[in-house]
C-alpha cells in the first residue's frame, strides 16, 4: 500500500481514522511504500500543530519517531515526475506524486482525504479511510 500524509497523520496522532490505518499497516503481509515527500509533509503538519499549540513538542517528536519505525519503503521522485506532471489538471503535484507511485507499484493509495478519493483521471485504487 501507499501511505499518504493525511493517513499517516491520522495514524501518528492515534485518531479513530488512525486506528483504521493501524489495522492496514499491521497486517502480516503489509508492505508500506511512500515517496520521500511523505516525511516532509508529515513534519510540516507536526510543525504547524506545535506552532498553533494544538500539539506539544514531545508528542510531535514521539509521532515522528513512530513514523521512522513503520518500515516504510521510500521511493525517489524522479521516476514519478512524468506521471506527476500528467496529473496536474486533477490534483496537486504533492498528491500526484503519491498517486503516481500507487500506479507504478499497482498498490492502493491509503488516504484520509475524501476529496482525493473523488478526483478523476488516474488508475490507482484509492482507499479513503
Amino acid at each position: 500500500m501507499i501511505l499518504d500524509p493525511s493517513a499517516a497523520i491520522e495514524l501518528l496522532l492515534r485518531t479513530d481514522k488512525g486506528d483504521q490505518v493501524l489495522e492496514l499497516v499491521s497486517a502480516e503481509d503489509a508492505e508500506i511504500h511512500a515517496p520521500h515527500l511523505l516525511v516532509t509533509e508529515v513534519v510540516q503538519v507536526m510543525r504547524r500543530q506545535v506552532r498553533s499549540n494544538v500539539l506539544d513538542v514531545s508528542r510531535a517528536a514521539e509521532s515522528l519517531s513512530i513514523l521512522s519505525e513503520l518500515g516504510i519503503q521510500f521511493h525517489g521522485h524522479l521516476p514519478l515526475m512524468a506521471r506527476t506532471w500528467q496529473l496536474r489538471e486533477n490534483v496537486s503535484a504533492y498528491d500526484a506524486t503519491f498517486i503516481a507511485l500507487a500506479e507504478t507499484l499497482n498498490q492502493p493509495l491509503v488516504t484520509a482525504d475524501a476529496r482525493l478519493g473523488n478526483a478523476p483521471g488516474f488508475g490507482a485504487t484509492i482507499l479513503v479511510i
